[in-house]
């Protein structure tokens, strides 16, 4: 809680303003100042998070929340976790008035190129989309709840070419085919050699589409994974979609269309794996061990026989 009347950002500019942190900042640097008993009280999920929310990267790459929805972002992401103020202390009054312009002319290209996105799929879905309504898919007879969804029939020679490519191939696979056979000759379909996404070109609009793929009939939310951190920027600054393909096995694939904010959101989670490390004298609990052998030269276990008749 802050009972100081003062916003968080004011907070952020006057420690910049005194010098207790960074022109370069991390959330680890505001928790002293803003946490009790030395600071005005803030929760250590709004010192977390605000930054991230209110800020926007010089590329436009990487968009926060609040920025997203129309704020004006209050500071630069710089780097993994790094931030630099919008209108910073150390910067005379002209070019802090100039930085706050760049960052709003920013804010408002990376908007409307994410409304151009929107626009440009919704211009181009074809007839057969189907809008799949009800509540998150619990069985394979569940639907998608107001997801836009489309079948994709493979032929012979598609299930012998994806016989041999990983799952995140037959995926790119399936998404390819739908688009090129929908949006016709016009289409210009690339795949992304570094990442299981593509980029198309129809009418003069361009998108970004991560592909997503699971041999489930269902969506199977629990283990929709995005580990590539290009995709997250690309999908939480609305520069890209996500199809999700299910039913890979099958005969007819199904794809789900999906907007980040409007369909899912991004979670982190834990990626590594901890393994215990088993001692050498574990692995090998006789080695050094003295051994003799009793009547080497006699039948194992001769008396637990029984004669069969």
């Amino acid at each position: 809680m802050n009972n100081s009347g003062l916003s968080f950002w004011d907070h952020v500019y006057n420690l910049r303003e005194r010098g207790l942190i960074p022109r370069i900042w991390k959330a680890a640097h505001l928790r002293a100042f803003l946490q009790e008993p030395a600071g005005p009280s803030y929760s250590p999920n709004t010192i977390n998070v605000n930054p991230s929310n209110s800020s926007i990267s010089a590329e436009g790459d990487a968009i926060g929340d609040f920025v997203k929805r129309g704020a004006a972002p209050k500071a630069w992401r710089v780097g993994r976790g790094q931030y630099q103020l919008v209108a910073d202390p150390e910067d005379d009054e002209r070019t802090q008035g100039a930085e706050v312009e760049r960052a709003v002319a920013k804010a408002d290209a990376v908007r409307a190129s994410r409304a151009r996105t929107t626009r440009s799929l919704a211009a181009h879905t074809p007839p057969s989309v189907q809008y799949a309504a009800g509540p998150r898919p619990q069985s394979p007879s569940g639907l998608a709840g107001m997801y836009p969804s489309v079948d994709v029939q493979l032929a012979a020679e598609d299930r012998r070419a994806m016989s041999s490519m990983t799952t995140a191939g037959r995926a790119v696979h399936v998404v390819r085919k739908h688009l090129l056979e929908s949006f016709g000759p016009d289409a210009e379909v690339e795949v992304d050699e570094e990442g299981a996404g593509l980029r198309v070109s129809v009418g003069g609009e361009q998108f970004q589409i991560e592909v997503n793929g699971t041999d489930a009939s269902v969506m199977d939310w629990e283990h929709m994974k995005i580990s590539d951190q290009r995709a997250h920027y690309a999908l939480t600054s609305g520069g890209a979609i996500m199809y999700r393909v299910v039913n890979m096995s099958g005969l007819n694939p199904r794809i789900y269309i999906l907007n980040h904010g409007q369909h899912f959101t991004l979670e982190p989670e834990p990626t590594w794996a901890v393994r215990k490390v088993i001692p050498k004298d574990e692995k090998y609990p006789l080695r050094g061990e003295p051994y003799t052998y009793d009547l080497p030269f006699e039948p194992v276990a001769q008396d637990d026989w029984e004669a069969v008749s």
